[in-house]
């Protein structure tokens, strides 16, 4: 069974979460249970500098967000700010092997899918690490017997995979299908804001730097003045994003934890972003949507790409 973000047509579920330009994100994960009050381990592995990145190439999307926006709507009603969905009593984020294995953009793809749910207001599917360890083996060929196979992952052939075999849930048994990538415009926040509203989450891929090895949030630009702070001198790691603030913070999940990256740090650092779209979106979504997108004029190009392999 393939379930998305959407259970239904308009109102989104979204419509349960803050849209306050007073709305902070520190302020709203410190009322969070779990984590500590004074937020020093937002990602607890990030301070760790042997933190698995993996990322080894980009997708090349043939498809562009902007393409399908009604920019004077989208500028009314994207909220300023938009809060995460409050996650399931009991549910975590797991680290899905990425404290072990460069696997970032499986925990990516995987994280994805647990945010459609959690957005739909549904428990999300029992994701192991072994469904991920798994998964990279079928995308990548990794053996777990062979240390040399662990050699990160094509995003391209990723979204390729998602889309045409699907991503497994031991658990439940559950498959999950994409009906395709679009690419959102990674040095527009406007764009990547409207894209999380509209879809729940963004992937991204970014180049992180070594200057974020070791640090509770993700800040800073690079410097001449700091080899330490160029992009992708710690290596390219995919994250989803699902939230941000009035200040340009997004919630990054990433490692099993929420963290909060600053709106200029991901202007910088950021190469791609994208979102998927589902099936049930397909079936569900039809005209104009309330922030702008045209879905009839996206299906539509959607059924007119030719079938092959994302690259």
């Amino acid at each position: 069974t393939n379930i998305s973000s959407q259970s239904g047509d308009e109102p989104m579920p979204n419509d349960t979460l803050i849209r306050d330009e007073h709305f902070d994100l520190v302020e709203h994960l410190r009322t969070i249970p779990f984590r500590s009050s004074a937020l020093d381990h937002e990602a607890s592995v990030a301070k760790n500098s042997q933190a698995f990145t993996g990322l080894t190439a980009i997708a090349k999307l043939e498809l562009k967000l902007s393409d399908y926006v009604d920019k004077s709507k989208a500028a009314i009603e994207v909220p300023v700010a938009l809060a995460p969905q409050p996650l399931p009593h009991g549910f975590r984020w797991d680290m899905l092997a990425n404290d072990s294995l460069g696997d970032c953009v499986i925990a990516m793809m995987i994280h994805t899918i647990e945010t459609f749910f959690i957005a739909a207001g549904m428990r999300p599917p029992a994701f192991t690490a072994q469904d991920a360890i798994s998964l990279y083996s079928a995308i990548t060929g990794y053996d777990p017997a062979d240390p040399s196979t662990d050699q990160g992952t094509d995003e391209g052939q990723a979204l390729t995979y998602w889309q045409q075999t699907g991503i497994s849930c031991a658990a439940d048994k559950s498959l999950h299908k994409i009906a395709g990538a679009v690419a959102v415009d990674q040095t527009s926040r406007a764009e990547r804001h409207l894209a999380m509203f509209e879809f729940d989450a963004v992937e991204y891929a970014i180049q992180l730097p070594l200057t974020w090895q070791g640090a509770s949030s993700w800040t800073g630009v690079p410097s001449d003045s700091d080899p330490n702070s160029a992009p992708g001198s710690w290596g390219g790691h995919g994250v989803a994003g699902r939230a941000y603030d009035a200040s340009g913070k997004e919630d990054i999940e990433t490692w099993g934890e929420d963290l909060l990256a600053d709106g200029d740090s991901l202007d910088a650092y950021l190469v791609q972003a994208s979102i998927v779209v589902t099936h049930e979106m397909v079936n569900t979504k039809t005209g104009l949507s309330r922030c702008g997108i045209s879905w009839d004029d996206l299906w539509a190009d959607f059924a007119k790409l030719p079938q092959t392999p994302v690259q």
